[in-house]
């Protein structure tokens, strides 16, 4: 099997940084400490759910029909991601893990381009492909449904049912410690399951290798390969040794030397907005060194308001 010319076009796309500008995601603080983007989404939509973290109605919409649309996206295993995003709630964290929202994209909205508060309680918004579908609160799920005929899974296995289906599921959409199950199920009753998701699986993250040691020498091929390694974790099914070599290589170079110390500022900067108040004025400080210091690199550009 090869991978999907479509798929190569999109990593192709996310190494050249310009889907930066104007990425919808740029401006969100995500509580993962990572800096999501539309690219890194592959062939899925993208439904960005702004909210008002402060207005009742529209914790009662996060709680209900906003929840439906998670687990409709889980168990239906809808090719989307979704992304909660709030520019005025205290402790995401602790909202996230409350609400059930575990592998939803939870971020601070500070820069609110769509001026959500208390009289503009919540926005939906579907990303594929280039273009924004609004999608109506009156039927989310229903309108989503109908919105993702342009969308793909990043590993489509035929014929899966029960507890392989539930496999496929975690690797499909990169679950810590997926490829581990994987690699227990080869000697369980699933193997044979197991080894139809490994002959989808192989090739299309040795296409996502080959992408970023071939990529040049930019920041982004280095984040490329650092999210490979990150989900293939310690039971890959492919070998990472190419990927760790050419990160080493990448960090070495005196070209990117202020990309480096921007990336690694940043990413502290993170884990301090994903905190309570104190802390995401200090990580909002430290983002504000970042863009002022190292203003033409990528990390020093995500860190700008």
């Amino acid at each position: 099997m090869t991978y999907p010319q479509s798929m190569l076009v999109i990593l192709s796309a996310a190494l050249s940084g310009l889907l930066h500008a104007g990425d919808p995601l740029a401006g969100l603080r995500f509580i993962d400490g990572r800096a999501h983007t539309l690219a890194e989404a592959g062939p899925y939509g993208v439904l960005i759910v702004r909210f008002c973290g402060v207005c009742p109605s529209a914790a009662e919409f996060m709680r209900s029909k906003c929840k439906a649309l998670y687990e409709a996206i889980e168990s239906e295993h809808l090719p989307v991601q979704l992304v909660c995003a709030t520019p005025d709630h205290d402790d995401l964290g602790g909202w996230a893990k409350e609400h059930g929202y575990t592998w939803a994209w939870v971020a601070q909205d500070a820069a609110n381009p769509l001026k959500v508060g208390t009289s503009n309680i919540y926005q939906l918004r579907l990303h594929v492909k280039d273009r924004e579908v609004y999608i109506d609160y009156a039927d989310p799920l229903g309108n989503l449904r109908k919105s993702l005929k342009d969308c793909a899974l990043r590993f489509p296995v035929d014929g899966l049912e029960g507890k392989s289906a539930d496999l496929w599921w975690q690797i499909e959409r990169g679950r810590p410690d997926a490829f581990c199950l994987l690699a227990r199920a080869a000697t369980s009753p699933l193997k044979a399951d197991a080894a139809k998701i490994r002959a989808v699986v192989v090739p299309a993250l040795q296409a996502r290798l080959k992408t970023g040691v071939e990529a040049g020498d930019t920041i982004d091929a280095f984040d490329l390969l650092d999210a490979l390694v990150a989900e293939c974790g310690a039971k890959s099914p492919i070998e990472l040794k190419p990927a760790k070599v050419r990160m080493t290589a990448l960090r070495k170079l005196p070209a990117l030397k202020d990309e480096f110390i921007a990336r690694d500022a940043w990413t502290r900067c993170q884990t301090l907005l994903a905190g309570k108040e104190r802390k995401r004025k200090d990580g909002q400080a430290g983002l504000a060194q970042i863009a002022a210091r190292f203003p033409g690199t990528k990390y020093g550009k995500l860190s700008a308001p």
